[in-house]
Protein backbone atom coordinates (compact mmCIF):
# COMPACT_ATOMS: atom_id res chain seq x y z
CA UNK A 1 0.00 0.00 0.00
CA UNK A 2 2.83 2.37 0.85
CA UNK A 3 4.58 1.59 -2.43
CA UNK A 4 1.39 2.28 -4.38
CA UNK A 5 0.83 5.56 -2.56
CA UNK A 6 4.40 6.66 -3.22
CA UNK A 7 4.05 5.80 -6.91
CA UNK A 8 0.77 7.74 -7.10
CA UNK A 9 2.39 10.73 -5.39
CA UNK A 10 5.30 10.64 -7.81
CA UNK A 11 2.93 10.55 -10.77
CA UNK A 12 1.02 13.55 -9.40
CA UNK A 13 4.27 15.46 -8.96
CA UNK A 14 5.19 14.80 -12.58
CA UNK A 15 1.76 15.96 -13.72
CA UNK A 16 2.14 19.13 -11.65
CA UNK A 17 5.51 19.85 -13.22
CA UNK A 18 4.06 19.37 -16.71
CA UNK A 19 1.16 21.68 -15.83
CA UNK A 20 3.58 24.37 -14.63
CA UNK A 21 5.62 24.04 -17.82
CA UNK A 22 2.46 24.53 -19.88
CA UNK A 23 1.61 27.65 -17.87
CA UNK A 24 5.07 29.07 -18.53
CA UNK A 25 4.87 28.77 -22.32
CA UNK A 26 3.22 32.17 -22.88
CA UNK A 27 5.54 34.16 -20.58
CA UNK A 28 8.53 32.38 -22.15
CA UNK A 29 7.32 33.09 -25.69
CA UNK A 30 6.65 36.75 -24.81
CA UNK A 31 10.13 37.08 -23.28
CA UNK A 32 11.79 35.56 -26.36
CA UNK A 33 9.73 37.80 -28.64
CA UNK A 34 10.71 40.84 -26.58
CA UNK A 35 14.37 39.95 -26.89
CA UNK A 36 14.05 39.55 -30.67
CA UNK A 37 11.53 42.25 -31.65
CA UNK A 38 13.39 45.43 -30.55
CA UNK A 39 16.04 44.58 -33.14
CA UNK A 40 13.38 45.64 -35.64
CA UNK A 41 10.71 43.41 -37.12
CA UNK A 42 7.44 45.28 -37.61
CA UNK A 43 6.30 42.28 -39.67
CA UNK A 44 5.15 40.60 -36.44
CA UNK A 45 2.98 43.41 -35.06
CA UNK A 46 -0.48 44.32 -36.33
CA UNK A 47 -0.27 47.25 -38.75
CA UNK A 48 -3.50 49.16 -39.34
CA UNK A 49 -2.22 50.37 -42.72
CA UNK A 50 -2.12 46.80 -44.06
CA UNK A 51 -5.30 44.74 -44.67
CA UNK A 52 -5.61 42.01 -42.08
CA UNK A 53 -5.86 39.23 -44.67
CA UNK A 54 -2.35 40.17 -45.77
CA UNK A 55 -0.95 39.73 -42.26
CA UNK A 56 -3.02 36.97 -40.69
CA UNK A 57 -0.01 35.68 -38.72
CA UNK A 58 -0.22 38.75 -36.48
CA UNK A 59 -3.30 37.20 -34.84
CA UNK A 60 -0.75 34.97 -33.09
CA UNK A 61 2.39 37.10 -33.02
CA UNK A 62 1.08 40.57 -32.10
CA UNK A 63 -0.23 39.58 -28.64
CA UNK A 64 3.17 38.14 -27.76
CA UNK A 65 5.05 41.37 -28.57
CA UNK A 66 5.51 44.28 -26.14
CA UNK A 67 6.62 47.87 -26.49
CA UNK A 68 9.11 47.87 -23.62
CA UNK A 69 10.22 46.00 -20.51
CA UNK A 70 7.51 47.55 -18.32
CA UNK A 71 4.83 46.48 -20.77
CA UNK A 72 6.18 42.93 -20.78
CA UNK A 73 6.47 42.65 -17.00
CA UNK A 74 2.99 44.11 -16.40
CA UNK A 75 1.36 41.58 -18.70
CA UNK A 76 3.38 38.60 -17.47
CA UNK A 77 2.51 39.51 -13.87
CA UNK A 78 -1.16 39.83 -14.80
CA UNK A 79 -0.99 36.47 -16.61
CA UNK A 80 0.40 34.77 -13.51
CA UNK A 81 -2.14 36.42 -11.21
CA UNK A 82 -5.09 35.42 -13.38
CA UNK A 83 -3.82 31.83 -13.65
CA UNK A 84 -3.53 31.65 -9.86
CA UNK A 85 -7.21 32.61 -9.44
CA UNK A 86 -8.47 29.58 -11.36
CA UNK A 87 -9.61 26.37 -9.73
CA UNK A 88 -9.73 24.25 -12.88
CA UNK A 89 -10.71 25.95 -16.15
CA UNK A 90 -7.28 27.53 -16.69
CA UNK A 91 -5.20 24.57 -15.49
CA UNK A 92 -2.22 23.18 -17.40
CA UNK A 93 -2.43 23.72 -21.19
CA UNK A 94 -5.78 25.51 -20.98
CA UNK A 95 -4.35 28.86 -19.89
CA UNK A 96 -1.81 29.23 -22.73
CA UNK A 97 -4.25 27.84 -25.30
CA UNK A 98 -6.99 30.21 -24.19
CA UNK A 99 -4.56 33.13 -24.10
CA UNK A 100 -3.50 32.48 -27.70
CA UNK A 101 -7.10 32.07 -28.87
CA UNK A 102 -8.34 35.21 -27.16
CA UNK A 103 -5.23 37.08 -28.24
CA UNK A 104 -6.18 36.32 -31.81
CA UNK A 105 -9.82 37.26 -31.28
CA UNK A 106 -8.97 40.52 -29.51
CA UNK A 107 -6.58 41.43 -32.31
CA UNK A 108 -9.27 40.57 -34.86
CA UNK A 109 -11.82 42.75 -33.07
CA UNK A 110 -9.32 45.57 -32.89
CA UNK A 111 -8.53 45.25 -36.61
CA UNK A 112 -12.22 45.34 -37.55
CA UNK A 113 -13.21 48.41 -35.55
CA UNK A 114 -10.03 50.40 -34.88
CA UNK A 115 -10.04 53.94 -36.26
CA UNK A 116 -7.35 55.54 -34.12
CA UNK A 117 -4.19 53.52 -33.52
CA UNK A 118 -1.70 52.62 -36.23
CA UNK A 119 -0.49 49.35 -34.68
CA UNK A 120 -1.16 46.85 -31.90
CA UNK A 121 0.97 44.63 -29.70
CA UNK A 122 0.57 43.13 -26.24
CA UNK A 123 -1.25 40.48 -24.22
CA UNK A 124 -3.68 42.82 -22.46
CA UNK A 125 -6.57 42.17 -24.86
CA UNK A 126 -6.17 38.42 -24.38
CA UNK A 127 -5.91 38.80 -20.60
CA UNK A 128 -9.14 40.80 -20.40
CA UNK A 129 -10.72 37.93 -22.31
CA UNK A 130 -9.29 35.31 -19.99
CA UNK A 131 -10.70 37.17 -16.96
CA UNK A 132 -14.16 37.30 -18.56
CA UNK A 133 -13.92 33.59 -19.41
CA UNK A 134 -12.82 32.75 -15.87
CA UNK A 135 -15.75 34.65 -14.35
CA UNK A 136 -18.26 32.74 -16.49
CA UNK A 137 -16.73 29.30 -16.13
CA UNK A 138 -15.90 29.39 -12.41
CA UNK A 139 -18.61 31.65 -11.03
CA UNK A 140 -20.03 28.85 -8.90
CA UNK A 141 -16.69 28.22 -7.15
CA UNK A 142 -16.77 31.63 -5.47
CA UNK A 143 -19.84 33.70 -6.43
CA UNK A 144 -19.00 36.72 -4.27
CA UNK A 145 -15.43 37.03 -5.50
CA UNK A 146 -16.38 36.37 -9.12
CA UNK A 147 -19.15 38.98 -8.90
CA UNK A 148 -16.64 41.46 -7.50
CA UNK A 149 -14.27 40.58 -10.34
CA UNK A 150 -17.05 40.96 -12.91
CA UNK A 151 -18.05 44.39 -11.61
CA UNK A 152 -14.42 45.50 -11.64
CA UNK A 153 -13.95 44.30 -15.21
CA UNK A 154 -17.14 45.99 -16.46
CA UNK A 155 -16.31 49.27 -14.70
CA UNK A 156 -12.77 49.23 -16.14
CA UNK A 157 -14.03 48.58 -19.67
CA UNK A 158 -16.70 51.29 -19.47
CA UNK A 159 -14.19 53.77 -18.05
CA UNK A 160 -11.76 53.05 -20.88
CA UNK A 161 -14.43 53.36 -23.58
CA UNK A 162 -15.92 56.63 -22.33
CA UNK A 163 -13.04 58.30 -20.45
CA UNK A 164 -10.04 56.71 -22.12
CA UNK A 165 -7.10 54.54 -21.12
CA UNK A 166 -4.78 55.38 -18.25
CA UNK A 167 -2.31 58.14 -19.16
CA UNK A 168 0.09 56.77 -16.55
CA UNK A 169 0.04 53.34 -18.20
CA UNK A 170 0.47 54.93 -21.63
CA UNK A 171 3.56 56.76 -20.38
CA UNK A 172 4.94 53.64 -18.71
CA UNK A 173 4.57 51.42 -21.78
CA UNK A 174 5.46 54.22 -24.20
CA UNK A 175 2.30 53.66 -26.27
CA UNK A 176 -1.39 54.44 -26.32
CA UNK A 177 -3.53 51.97 -24.39
CA UNK A 178 -5.47 49.82 -26.87
CA UNK A 179 -8.81 49.99 -25.07
CA UNK A 180 -10.65 48.55 -28.08
CA UNK A 181 -8.52 45.43 -27.84
CA UNK A 182 -9.47 45.11 -24.15
CA UNK A 183 -13.16 45.33 -25.03
CA UNK A 184 -12.90 42.88 -27.92
CA UNK A 185 -11.00 40.41 -25.75
CA UNK A 186 -13.48 40.65 -22.87
CA UNK A 187 -16.48 40.16 -25.15
CA UNK A 188 -14.80 37.20 -26.87
CA UNK A 189 -13.89 35.61 -23.53
CA UNK A 190 -17.40 36.04 -22.16
CA UNK A 191 -19.04 34.57 -25.27
CA UNK A 192 -16.61 31.66 -25.29
CA UNK A 193 -17.24 30.98 -21.60
CA UNK A 194 -21.01 31.08 -22.07
CA UNK A 195 -20.82 28.81 -25.13
CA UNK A 196 -18.70 26.18 -23.39
CA UNK A 197 -20.88 26.32 -20.25
CA UNK A 198 -24.01 25.73 -22.33
CA UNK A 199 -22.45 22.88 -24.32
CA UNK A 200 -21.18 21.26 -21.09
CA UNK A 201 -24.64 20.88 -19.60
Amino acid sequence: MLLGSTHHLGWNNRLNKVAILWQLTIPAAAAVAFWWWPAGNALLEYQASIPLFQQLWVLITAPLLHTNFYHLIMNIAAYGLIASLSVCCLASWRMPALTLLLGGLSTLGFALFNQQLSSLVGLSGALHGVVAYLIIREFSTGPKFMLFLAVGLVVKLLWEQFIGGSSYTATLIDANVAVLSHLAGAISGALLGISISVMSR
